[in-house]
């Protein structure tokens, strides 16, 4: 034991906006004058280094950041009649100039199948995003931003179609003088009252002026996605330790088949595990394995305009075949949800036949964008079936749930923590594409005792519900924030993600428009 230590500390800080505002905190600690009992000196350095993640930044202070340090964009002007512009240098830039600039910086920031064209006067913008993980808005300040700055004289609103695997899964518009007039002056009044959201009224894939040349084709860059991220069993003060765990490193890789169709592999190496984790020992159960663990066909799709439905078939939990899918209903009068979902598997490594079935029927109540309450009946993964609970708070990309799950005699009640893991811009479309996941989720959960259930035992397969392989909502759907309220909330943000990211790729002035 040290005693007559003269501490010394130095903490440095450091504010990320690139990985959502979070803040990297540095401290160093140097004891001074520190002796034993025996009287040794016993001097010694530490050091630790942090990472907090804010819940949420507010519109002032992303509105406030921009203004001080953004380059201005260029007066608006009268937009002259002809169907051309002058740009700086006395060229002119024709409407074709305009699309192929457009396409090429919407390229630039990353975005995979790009294709722009013209439907009459509106300018429509396809576009698929797996760069800005950690918010759908992110990719469409980039894309509103940039249409709205190249669009051709004339043109009156914008339509960004934001594509997932390939398919459409959502469209938001705008008026391009409004959305021009909020990129310079911040005032997000006007732009919201002119926001739009669902299908283009007579939109027809084959309607469309599609630009000629590369701005139209919409190829696809990426051929293969590797998304990285942890994996963590552990238990919490137990008879037999305080903390027992299992991490582990899974890397997923997709491919993409057709349109909607994806087939992907996730592959696991365990990193470290404490002692109880070994086998053998009493919590060998939750030790990670090494290996293959899924390797599946998943299928997304529309049935109407309203009902989403991702399906998958394939290798499930290492040894395990089967199917699985999720259905998600958007209500036509408010924006709640029903989500059905359910996974069937055949244990291959048994030597009689044994099936796991689950399966979740839930409605979703949208108090507001932040905050959903959700209650549903289940069939559990040990085949107990009961009702379930939960409330979930947005602060930002991060979100805080309380759940409560019943199944037969067990009722269990918890805490989870779900955020991004990886910068809010990631590596942009290529041959190969590497990012961190979109939603990192973790949970603490503990048995309600009762009279005749008094002991609150570790059962890690007790009550568990269907935990889909794929997560639609997640990969698909931006966590389900992809509602109308969802988008207007985000407008600061959409115009702040344009300045960072997008704002060095307009190579085109936009005076004399």
């Amino acid at each position: 034991m040290a005693r007559s230590a003269t501490p010394a500390c130095v903490t440095t800080l450091k504010v990320l906006p690139w990985l959502g505002d979070g803040q990297l905190v540095g401290t160093v600690q140097r004891s001074f004058g520190a002796t034993t009992l025996a009287g040794r000196a016993a001097n010694a350095t530490s050091f630790n280094v942090s990472l907090v993640v804010p819940m949420g930044t507010d519109d002032k202070t992303r509105q406030a950041r921009v203004d001080a340090t953004a380059k201005p964009l260029a007066p608006l002007v009268p937009l002259v009649q002809a169907g051309v512009a002058p740009v700086a240098g006395g060229m002119v830039a024709t409407a074709q100039d305009r699309l192929d600039s457009l396409a090429r910086a919407l390229r630039a920031t990353g975005l995979d199948r790009v294709r722009v064209g013209m439907l009459g006067n509106q300018l429509v913008v396809e576009y698929e995003n797996h760069r800005y993980l950690q918010n759908e808005a992110d990719a469409l300040g980039v894309v509103l931003g940039l249409a709205a700055e190249y669009a051709p004289t004339g043109t009156t609103r914008v339509h960004a179609l934001t594509l997932k695997a390939g398919q459409e899964v959502s469209e938001t518009s705008v008026e391009v003088a409004a959305y021009r007039g909020f990129l310079r002056d911040g005032d997000a009044a006007q732009v919201q009252d002119t926001l739009g959201f669902g299908r283009l009224p007579g939109y027809d894939d084959a309607a469309v002026q599609w630009a000629a040349g590369e701005a139209g084709a919409g190829r696809r860059q990426t051929w293969l996605r590797m998304e990285l991220k942890p994996l963590l069993n552990y238990t919490l003060g137990t008879e037999y330790g305080a903390f027992d765990y299992s991490l582990a490193a899974q890397a997923r890789s997709t491919v993409g088949l057709w349109k909607g169709a994806e087939v992907y592999a996730d592959v696991v190496q365990r990193v470290a595990h404490s002692a109880n984790m070994e086998p053998g020992r009493i919590f060998a159960s939750s030790l990670h394995r090494n290996g293959l663990k899924t390797v599946a066909l998943q299928q997304s799709f529309w049935l109407g305009p309203r009902l989403f439905t991702s399906v998958g078939v394939g290798k499930y939990n290492y040894d395990d075949r089967g199917a699985e899918g999720e259905s998600i209903l958007f209500l036509p009068w408010n924006a709640d949800t029903l989500h059905l979902k359910g996974s069937y598997m055949r244990h291959q490594a048994d030597v009689l036949p044994r099936f796991e079935e689950a399966y979740a029927a839930s409605y979703r109540w949208r108090f507001n964008p932040q905050t959903w309450i959700e209650a549903g009946y289940q069939q559990y993964t040990d085949r107990s079936t009961g009702p379930s609970l939960t409330f979930t708070r947005w602060f930002g990309d991060v979100a805080v749930q309380l759940f409560a799950r019943k199944g037969g005699n067990n009722t269990f009640v918890g805490l989870e923590l779900s955020l991004p893991l990886g910068p809010r811009q990631g590596m942009g479309a290529g041959p190969v594409q590497i990012t961190g996941t979109p939603r990192y989720a973790q949970s603490i959960r503990t048995l309600l005792t009762t009279g005749g259930n008094t002991g609150n035992f570790v059962d890690s397969a007790a009550v568990r519900p269907v935990n889909l392989n794929y997560k639609p909502e997640v990969e698909l759907l931006n966590s389900g924030r992809i509602t109308p309220a969802d988008i207007k909330g985000q407008v600061q943000r959409m115009r702040e993600s344009f300045y960072l990211y997008a704002r060095s790729n307009q190579l085109i002035c936009n005076v004399g428009r």
